[in-house]
């Protein structure tokens, strides 16, 4: 079964209207995220791990799509070293023969300057660097079933993050009609029309934070979004993040239904007086009460078309609040597994002297 197939199943119809091209973005997305967030569980990010060998050529490494660098060795001939990391500004101590830091080939050490992993000393043939790193598939597209570098289980909150995003741009895609302008009565002995009611639908704010760990709204922790846990490798709060989002959406839908029974009943009242100046409106002139007549009839079809509208943008809340909420519970067994473990994600200390 391809991705498509699956991702409609939960969202509908993603060709009429055209969404093939942001769903294909929403899964390379959703690739990304499962694979940072389940990178904190150790089984599953071993899984996930490949390897890139340095030598004479290449000897070095971009780090552009990479999520995390495992592990670092390299051979001194003979048995290959673990490497440790360094600061990109402290290079040139490790590499400087006149230096007390210099590093040799039992004790070698790694890099990341301007997206490019340097080991040094440099690998040579005999002498090779093997990079463990864990790298998303950013080549997924709809027609695919099976994703690269990602464990079959976990296809499915890559399926879910995409389906999320569609359905949020879904919603944001739904508009409501305008209220038909009142009809201006030449016999000022009739009554004022008034204006027809207009649903305000209620808002909400969604927090998913970027991936790069900054919240560019008022760059509190209070305010991080689920995104922002991630990429901060606090997976436990992306989780109470994600659930605090389900809480919001529940509320959000109890404000849709709310606001739209009231705008019903003002509708209701609106329409009913219409219907009686209609006929008061008939005694003067009967053009003037066909004015009217024709006005009513405007914010009926008005009527009709909000309720077509309100009806598929409860559908897509629902089942966005449906997905967001199978998403948790999906990412939820992974992290419990990761707090069983009681995982340290502490970096190695840098050996240089203060």
């Amino acid at each position: 079964m391809s991705f498509k197939t699956e991702i409609e199943a939960i969202v509908g119809d993603i060709d009429s209207p055209d969404y093939t091209s942001q769903a294909d973005l929403y899964l390379e997305e959703g690739v990304k995220y499962i694979t940072k967030y389940l990178s904190f569980n150790d089984d599953i990010a071993n899984r996930m791990t490949s390897s890139t060998t340095l030598n004479s050529s290449p000897t070095t490494m971009s780090t552009a799509s990479v999520l995390k660098i495992v592990s670092v060795t390299r051979n001194d001939g003979s048995r290959n070293r673990k490497a440790m990391e360094i600061s990109p500004e402290d290079a040139g101590d490790y590499t400087d023969v006149n230096s007390i830091y210099y590093t040799s080939k039992l004790d070698p050490k790694y890099y990341i300057e301007s997206g490019t992993l340097n080991v040094i000393p440099t690998p040579a043939n005999g002498q090779s660097a093997l990079v463990k790193h864990i790298t998303p598939d950013t080549s997924v597209s709809l027609g695919d079933s099976s994703i690269s570098n990602l464990p079959d289980e976990l296809e499915r909150g890559v399926v879910l993050y995409a389906a999320k995003e569609l359905l949020r741009l879904m919603m944001a895609n739904v508009t409501l009609p305008t209220v038909p302008t009142v009809v201006t009565l030449n016999d000022t002995t009739l009554a004022n029309l008034g204006t027809a009611p207009s649903y305000n639908k209620p808002t909400i704010t969604t927090d998913y934070g970027t991936l790069s760990g900054s919240d560019t709204t008022s760059g509190t922790e209070a305010d991080f979004g689920v995104d922002d846990f991630i990429a901060d490798e606090d997976p436990e709060m992306a989780q109470v993040a994600l659930g605090k989002q389900a809480q919001l959406l529940q509320q959000y839908s109890a404000d849709i239904e709310n606001e739209f029974n009231e705008y019903n009943k003002e509708l209701a009242i609106y329409t009913t007086d219409l219907q009686q100046k209609v006929e008061a409106a008939r005694v003067v002139s009967e053009s003037e009460a066909q004015e009217i007549q024709d006005y009513l009839g405007r914010v009926e079809s008005y009527t009709t078309e909000l309720n077509a509208k309100m009806a598929d943008y409860d559908w897509y809340t629902k089942q966005y609040e449906m997905v967001i909420g199978d998403l948790s519970a999906f990412l939820s067994l992974y992290l419990l597994q990761t707090q069983v473990e009681g995982k340290d994600y502490e970096t190695p200390a840098d050996d240089r002297v203060s």
